[in-house]
């Protein structure tokens, strides 16, 4: 049998050709490894590092408009761009150096790059752990059957979050302008053959170089809530999707050098399932910039994004497919919908027909991109799914006219990015912690006149439970309409009723979790179900209780709460007669756990109580979420990601 399979590590694959001619793989030696892993490929990557990076760091010196001393702080640089003694007290020093390592990241990437495209070459596309090939290789060498990857693939879920911090002072226009210089760096590498278009591109990456020292780096200001979702919004605008469907593509390569149905693999659309999601105008809980009114632009503004975001798309589509009749049968439903889909969206509609009549398909996905520009009420997209339904019927009349590679090349990654990224870009998270809840549910009670209400914090967890139990089963609310609460009761409440907004006019689809920071016992979950009651966010159940229509998640962060988490957990199943949903969601977190109980013994804590949580859940007849609070530091948990996956315990 087959055991639960690793999951590949996604890499964002740099359309570069081989550094050599693919050899033939089929009499490999039983030292492939040892052959791969040989000190030639070291000496050659750091001399590659060293050779590239001294170019660069020149280029930088040449670039910038500094003194002699301070561009000779520059690591490599020949000796004859130093000279003069270096000033410590100049404020351009700490800027040079960053900017060089920077750009000693960079280097170490193209170059990195180019050696395992050099291994994949001489050893076979298996040769690069982590990548698709090798997965699918240890899945056969594990006793895995084709079905049984088929239907493990299937439930493949996987869910990267995004999330921010006051602290992130970096400014977005600087990724941007690092990602030009990325290029760049590696246009200039691949011609270093043709002498002039190789100074050509020095010339020009030095034009890079002076911009970026010119931008300034971070903010002057503390950035904004808005601020920071813009920068979020680079990645999930600008760069996942081309990586979405470029892993698609890849396991598709493998699957296929593999021996496997490719046919298969597409009409049971087993890829794994992807999803983003982000706390950026989520995150309440010490961030008092989070308002409720910055809850709501931010979810406006993902969901103008992602209509931008298919717009492009529909429209690179749309360039790609100029079929014509007689070369191709246009089936009927197509030709009926052009017409309907253009008198709904009135002249406009009805000027791209005419452009582009002798082009159906064509015009198909600029009426799409029109209406994709509208609200609803003129004339837009109400829901996704209206959207697939219109992707779907081009799929199935493609296919019927015989353009199968059409679909596969220019349909089916619209169709990937709409169960991606659907109409709200990335799902929001809204997090708070206990505490907090606890102060503000005080105030509820006192201002629904409950007689030692204001005491509610204090109150003993079996007390807490019976309550919270008990009024979970009282189909009235606590609080009258209209009610003026007090400070923390308000600040609480009215973001939950921006989410219940935000379900009735759109669907729960852009929505995450209720993340319960600091989860010290059962009834901190419970209370937010009563909380959602109170701000409209939750439902009456057939088994009489109020549920919130969001899932509610525990955060457990110090050791002691890792230590109990199982515990916590089976409290709260049994005060809700069962779990909430057949997916209960946990998040470890990883930067407090440290601080609390050293890293190796937080690591050790956050093992054990997943593997608790994990029993605990499937006696309960749930299934657990692992969300893991990883950040870009050791002490945040960093580190390989497929290193990480395979430290989970075994299910």
């Amino acid at each position: 049998m087959c055991p639960d399979p690793e999951p590949a590590s996604s890499f964002l694959l740099r359309l570069r050709g081989p550094l050599t001619q693919p050899s033939d793989h089929s009499n490999r030696t039983p030292l492939l490894g040892q052959q791969i892993k040989s000190p030639a490929y070291f000496d050659e990557g750091f001399r590659l590092l060293e050779t590239h990076l001294r170019e660069l760091m020149d280029t930088l010196a040449e670039a910038l408009p500094l003194d002699p001393a301070i561009l000779g702080r520059i690591p490599l640089i020949r000796a004859e761009n130093a000279d003069g003694e270096f000033d410590h007290c100049s404020p351009e020093a700490p800027q040079v150096l960053s900017l060089a390592f920077e750009l000693l990241n960079m280097v170490e990437e193209n170059v990195a790059f180019g050696l395992r495209s050099r291994r994949r070459s001489e050893h076979g596309p298996g040769a690069v752990s982590g990548l698709w090939p090798h997965m699918l290789g240890k899945l056969s060498e594990a006793g895995c059957s084709e079905e049984e990857a088929l239907e493990h693939f299937r439930k493949v879920r996987v869910e990267p979050v995004l999330t921010a911090h006051p602290t992130e002072a970096k400014r977005p226009e600087v990724r941007e302008k690092h990602l030009a210089i990325y290029h760049k760096i590696v246009e200039w590498d691949a011609a270093r053959s043709d002498p002039h278009r190789s100074r050509r591109l020095r010339s020009s990456l030095a034009a890079e170089l002076e911009a970026l020292w010119f931008t300034g780096e971070i903010f002057i200001r503390r950035p904004s809530v808005e601020n920071e979702l813009r920068n979020a919004v680079y990645y999930l605008r600008e760069v996942f999707p081309d990586v979405v469907v470029r892993l698609d593509r890849s396991l598709e390569a493998a699957w296929q050098d593999h021996g496997w149905s490719l046919t298969r693999l597409r009409e049971e659309n087993a890829y794994p399932r992807v999803r983003f999601s982000t706390w950026i105008g989520g995150d309440r809980d010490g961030h008092p910039l989070v308002t409720a009114e910055v809850t709501a632009r931010c979810l406006a503004e993902l969901r103008g994004h992602a209509a931008t975001l298919h717009g492009r798309w529909l429209r690179r589509a749309a360039e790609s497919l100029p079929l014509a009749p007689p070369f191709i049968d246009c089936p009927r439903e197509i030709r009926a919908g052009l017409t309907s889909l253009a008198e709904s969206l009135g002249d406009p509609g009805r000027k791209i027909l005419k452009q582009n009549r002798i082009a159906p398909w064509r015009a198909w996905l600029y009426l799409l991109r029109e209406k994709m520009t509208r609200l609803p009420e003129d004339g837009g997209y109400g829901r996704s799914e209206d959207y697939r339904a219109e992707l779907d019927l081009m799929h199935e009349s493609l296919q019927e006219a015989g353009a199968h590679r059409c679909v596969t090349e220019f349909v089916r990654p619209l169709q990937r990015l709409e169960e991606v990224f659907s109409f709200h870009l990335a799902a929001m998270d809204v997090r708070q912690n206990s505490a907090t809840h606890d102060q503000a549910f005080a105030e509820i009670l006192q201002a629904a006149s409950l007689q030692g209400g204001q005491d509610f914090p204090s109150w003993s967890e079996e007390k807490r439970i019976k309550f919270l139990s008990e009024e979970l089963r009282n189909p009235r609310p606590l609080l009258a309409r209209g009610l003026i609460l007090p400070d923390r009761a308000d600040n609480v409440l009215s973001p939950l009723r921006v989410l219940a907004d935000e379900v009735e006019r759109h669907g729960s689809g852009g929505l995450g979790q209720l993340i319960v920071s600091m989860t010290r016992q059962a009834s901190d979950l419970l209370l937010v179900h009563l909380l959602a009651r109170e701000a409209g966010l939750a439902d009456f159940s057939s088994a009489g209780q109020w549920r919130a229509k969001l899932p509610v998640t525990p955060l457990f962060e110090t050791g002691d709460d890792l230590t109990h988490a199982d515990t916590i957990l089976e409290n709260y199943f049994a005060a809700l007669d069962g779990p909430p949903a057949s997916i209960q969601p946990a998040m470890v977190g990883y930067s407090d756990s440290n601080k609390d109980a050293g890293v190796f013994a937080s690591q050790w804590g956050i093992h054990r109580a997943l593997e608790r949580i994990s029993a605990v859940c499937e006696k309960a007849g749930s299934t657990v979420q692992c969300f893991h609070g990883r950040g870009g530091t050791i002490g945040r948990g960093a580190g390989p990601t497929h290193w990480f996956l395979r430290a989970l315990p075994p299910a």
